[in-house]
């Protein structure tokens, strides 16, 4: 099977610290022989700005691909400035292998033309990070913000709405049905001998039979209509617009027929 996020992660995360360990064994090798000739430098340079280039592409590929990461103008700049600083180096690299193989001159002095675009990406990498920083914590309080609101309305064990939101959908109908001469059904149903079912199966399994009977009432009704639970084993059902008795008749026996099937 694939590998979800996290094994992604930590694979991304090894890949880079192998291309960082080799770049840096690779600089300690040419610091170690400062008076290393021409030729052999070059080599060991190119090297480097290979595995430069690579560990840069693939870190840009990784900020791309963040699965919790949060999607802004932040994220964007500095996935493309590390690619483009991963280019560069490879650029590098080719100009060091067309100035020791083919001996062409003009790639030295056409090398010192990129030290502005090093200002560049590192700048671009700078305001990316803080940027992607600021959206990120401005990321985190949003959502927390509508976890505390979707909290404060609704059941943490069904996802219905709670009482309070109940009472707010129930006053809005009311006044909407008021206004129109129209008419608003209320349904109050709680489930018979739950306590059995907790007292011999466990309160888990009462949990379960919770959520069971609240996703099949809910999907009987439209989506104006409002599914909520009061506590414990009782739902109401507001279907705020109505023709007569007959849609009521109507959907209270498509939730018996459907609370009555058998919860595996």
């Amino acid at each position: 099977p694939a590998p979800g996020p996290e094994g992604r992660s930590r694979l991304s995360t090894a890949k880079l610290a192998g291309a960082i360990l080799a770049g840096l064994v690779t600089t300690l090798f040419f610091t170690w022989d400062p008076g290393v000739g021409a030729e052999p430098f070059a080599t060991r340079f190119g090297v480097s700005a290979i595995i430069a280039g690579a560990a840069h592409m693939a870190a840009a590929a990784d900020v791309f691909r963040a699965p919790n990461a949060t999607r802004g103008l932040g994220l964007y700049i500095v996935a493309a400035a590390f690619l483009v600083y991963g280019l560069e180096q490879l650029h590098y690299a080719a100009i060091d292998i067309a100035t020791t193989v083919l001996g062409t001159g003009q790639a030295v002095a056409y090398s010192a033309y990129l030290g502005f675009l090093d200002f560049l990406i590192h700048t671009a990498m700078a305001l990316g990070m803080v940027t992607w920083l600021l959206e990120d914590e401005r990321g985190k309080t949003l959502r927390a913000a509508v976890e505390i609101q979707h909290l404060a309305y609704h059941d943490t064990l069904t996802g219905l709405p709670n009482r309070r939101l109940f009472l707010e959908h129930l006053r809005l109908a009311l006044a909407n049905a008021a206004r129109t001469e129209g008419m608003a059904g209320i349904f109050f149903l709680d489930l018979d001998r739950f306590k059995v079912i907790n007292d011999s199966l466990g309160h888990a399994a009462g949990d379960r039979v919770l959520q069971a009977v609240a996703g099949r009432i809910r999907a009987l009704v439209r989506e104006g209509d409002t599914v909520a639970r009061l506590g414990g084993d009782e739902f109401t059902i507001l279907v705020p617009d109505v023709r007569g008795s007959e849609d009521l008749d109507a959907i209270a026996r498509k939730v018996r027929d459907a609370v009555k099937e058998p919860i595996l």
